[in-house]
């Protein structure tokens, strides 16, 4: 896997986790939108524009933010994501003492 890291130039996402060619998380925000996005490009390399397809709609497009760090990360275990409202509540049960 790996963590592809974008120039910041305001976006809502400066990173994304990308496994065999699809988005599998994107970071701080906007999961909800690029996750399951294919990367087109064969090799991604810092500096590099990313052709992709949604997964939305099947749109093939370019990223207009370049890629500014490249890190290889082990591929990490499938696990169930937790909105920032599930986080919430959990925490407030465990204070409670509730789980």
């Amino acid at each position: 896997m790996q963590t592809v890291h974008f120039e910041d130039h305001g976006q809502d996402f400066l990173e994304w986790d990308i496994e065999d060619g699809v988005v599998v998380d994107c970071r701080p925000f906007q999961g909800w939108f690029w996750n399951g996005t294919r990367v087109r490009n064969p090799e991604i390399q810092v500096g590099d524009i990313l052709q992709i397809t949604t997964a939305r709609d099947g749109v093939e497009t370019t990223l207009k933010y370049p890629v500014e760090q490249i890190e290889e990360r082990a591929t990490k275990e499938k696990e169930p994501r937790l909105g920032d409202l599930e986080k919430v509540l959990i925490e407030e049960l465990k204070e409670k003492g509730e789980t």
